[in-house]
Parts: structure tokens; sequence; C-alpha cells
């Protein structure tokens, strides 16, 4: 069993591991491994302490006067990169909207594909009743000959 304030795990089987990623100085303190139970209690207790060691700096030195382009590019530091969880977030997110948008356009495809031809006949009137709705307001109209004149009956 591990736990901490937020999350207990619990591993089962003959040779079971525990790995912590990414560990940081919040993740040191003492820890408690429960080997087995007997009677609903614990049959080994392992007490140990953990101590997370800071990040090791390789130091280079430079061996030429000229700069490449590895040296020009900014690094990112370790405390410097996205956390796990917010990168997981964002592709979750992504993923989500990519997801409703192919729902929406499989949705459309299919009331326009297997509706009777009425739903057709109607959107295409639609679009062409617009086209030549905006054709005819672009050419000019002459007047005729007969509406200079009043016509009497």
């Amino acid at each position: 069993v591990w736990g901490s304030n937020s999350e207990t795990l619990v591993y089962k089987g003959k040779q079971p591991t525990l790995t912590k990623p990414l560990v940081g100085p919040e993740d040191a303190g003492d820890y408690r491994c429960e080997l087995g139970t007997v009677r609903s209690l614990p049959a080994t207790v392992i007490h140990f302490k953990v101590t997370v060691l800071p990040q090791r700096i390789i130091e280079e030195t430079p061996t030429s006067n000229f700069e490449t382009e590895e040296q020009l590019s900014p690094t990112l530091q370790p405390s410097e990169y996205p956390k796990p969880e917010k990168v997981l977030r964002s592709v979750l997110v992504g993923l989500l909207i990519w997801g409703f948008v192919v729902l929406i356009i499989s949705f459309v495809t299919a009331v326009l594909c297997f509706l009777p031809g009425n739903v057709m006949d109607s959107i295409k009137s639609w679009f062409l009743t617009n086209k030549v709705a905006a054709l005819q307001s672009q050419v000019p109209k002459a007047p005729k000959e007969n509406d200079t004149a009043p016509s009497h009956k």
C-alpha cells in the first residue's frame, strides 16, 4: 500500500512494484510498506525514509570561440517543463473537441445522405433561390416601353 494525503495505491501479485515518476521535494518523507495480511492485520510492515536529492548539474566547458545553433537556442530548465497533468489535460481537451467536430460532421452527413429526396430538393432549391436572387439584383433593369405610359383599359 502506498499512500499520501491525496491518494492510496494498492499493489498485488508475486512481484509488485511501486514506481513514482517525477518525484520532487514534496515527495520526501517517511513511508510504510505492508506485506500481506494475517487476520486483517499486516503480516510484515517495513518503514523507510525517502530523501529526494537535488538534480545533478553538469557543467560544460566551451572548447571554441564560436557558438553553434544548439548553444544559441534557449534550453528549458527542469523546473520550466510543463507538468504532466497539464499536458495530459490539454491533450484530452483537444481530443474531446475534435471528437465533437467529427460527431457533428458525421451527423450532418448522415442526415443529408439518408433522408428522402424531398429534403435534398428543398436544400438545393434554397441555395438556387438565393443564387438567382443575387444574380437578379446585380443585373440592371431596363425600362419597358409599355411601362412609361399609363395603361387604360
